[in-house]
């Protein structure tokens, strides 16, 4: 009898959910169609399935679009590519460290926004008035790339290195990879808190004594470090057998001005800076 009484019971709260489901998903296409921006917002945030279909195999961007409300078309379009854990997981260890460092960035420059400066990002305007929406957007993008990377593990790799570097990279435009060609530097130290690191260059560069603290991100042997002179400028490696192998990003030439004289795509295809231990204490693996 208690067995009996449990199933009906598990029976009934399937049939509740996904009546609830099927209910906020159909409200979503009525206000999508209708141009309801309060509602849609409203909906997305309660759960809404922006991916859920009618009978008719329709979308709530499919009726958004159909009607041209173009304020909700963006939203949806966010919504559907907004990342999930499965994603994460899924995807590409070198794009989930990448992306992680990525959001990590954009956080830190939102205190601009705060202040009153407008943020340019691909398809996005972030200002005062919309700060706070993107802030729990990117936030939430954090943890879950976070999650996905603890899951999945990665690479310890603090300590101090020496660093090599191809002759194209003196060309590339990297302060850091350019003290590293140089060979002034003083030494390449890489600072690790779990997840997060920092690749550290001091040295000498055109005669000046200089600190550049590299912001970096790891997930399994996949490392990824942002310029910390060009935010735009990403780098991705591969750590093995404890030496850090790592090159520049092409997609920096999408956001590089062609007025500020951009490297060439050959030189930055060609370049690879390395990173040997110089010690035998680093490398170990984290999950």
């Amino acid at each position: 009898m208690t067995r009996l009484l449990l199933f009906s019971l598990s029976f009934r709260l399937l049939i509740s959910q996904t009546t609830y489901a099927e209910d906020i998903n159909k409200k979503l296409m009525d206000a999508s169609f209708n141009g309801d921006t309060i509602q849609v917002k409203t909906l997305l945030a309660n759960g809404a399935d922006v991916n859920a279909r009618n009978k008719k195999g329709g979308t709530a961007l499919m009726a958004a679009a159909q009607q041209g409300h173009t304020q909700i078309v963006q939203w949806l379009k966010q919504a559907v590519e907004e990342p999930t854990l499965k994603k994460a997981l899924e995807a590409p260890a070198w794009a989930l460290a990448q992306g992680y460092l990525w959001v990590k960035s954009i956080l830190h420059f939102l205190s601009a926004a705060d202040a009153g400066a407008t943020i340019h990002l691909p398809d996005e305007t972030i200002t005062k008035s919309n700060v706070e929406e993107y802030r729990g957007r990117y936030e939430k993008r954090l943890s879950l790339y976070g999650e996905a990377i603890k899951q999945r593990g990665y690479k310890t790799i603090a300590g101090a290195y020496k660093g090599e570097t191809t002759e194209s990279c003196a060309n590339i435009k990297s302060l850091w990879v350019g003290v590293i060609h140089e060979r002034g530097q003083s030494g390449v130290e890489i600072a690790q808190d779990g997840i997060e690191a920092q690749v550290v260059i001091r040295g000498k560069h055109e005669g000046k004594e200089l600190s550049l603290k590299n912001p970096a991100a790891i997930a399994e042997s996949a490392i990824s470090v942002l310029d910390a002179m060009n935010s735009d400028y990403l780098f991705r490696g591969e750590i093995k057998d404890q030496v850090i192998v790592i090159k520049p990003n092409l997609s920096v030439l999408d956001r590089w001005p062609k007025w500020a004289g951009p490297p060439s795509r050959s030189d930055l295809e060609n370049c690879t800076i390395t990173l040997k231990p110089l010690s035998a204490d680093s490398g170990s693996e984290q999950r």
